[in-house]
């Protein structure tokens, strides 16, 4: 069994549709916008991030743990607690076969790149 990790997004259902829908500011009120669905689209540089396994994604983790069981985050928290390259590579000296500072750099833009998203709620996930 190997450790997983997996980008996603999570939708608020409107119970009268069922459709997808996020809030906007009008004015002085919030009102709900309905997801294109078909417009979501994560751009090719971020997808190789969204499922991904190792060992190593374990360094990522624990630093969000805090001795607690928690195993979802938003990209923020963990953006917060994002190590080193250097901190990488000493908890797993054995990564860079598998994993590299690009992939690492990449990982860590991707999680901005969601941070970033105005009106789509991005998760953090891993197996245990």
């Amino acid at each position: 069994m190997g450790f997983d990790l997996f980008l996603h997004a999570v939708f608020m259902l409107c119970p009268k549709t069922g459709k997808p829908y996020y809030f906007v500011r009008n004015s002085q009120n919030y009102i709900t916008e309905e997801y294109d669905l078909t417009a979501i689209v994560i751009p090719d540089i971020h997808r190789r991030f969204l499922k991904l396994r190792g060992g190593v994604l374990h360094a990522y983790t624990t630093r969000v743990l805090n001795d607690t069981e928690c195993t979802d985050v938003i990209p923020a928290t963990l953006l917060d607690v994002f190590p080193s390259w250097e901190d990488v590579k000493n908890y797993d000296p054995d990564c860079e076969s598998y994993w590299t500072e690009a992939e690492h750099n990449g990982f860590k833009r991707t999680l901005e790149w969601m941070n970033n998203e105005s009106t789509i709620e991005y998760r953090v996930s891993w197996s245990y």
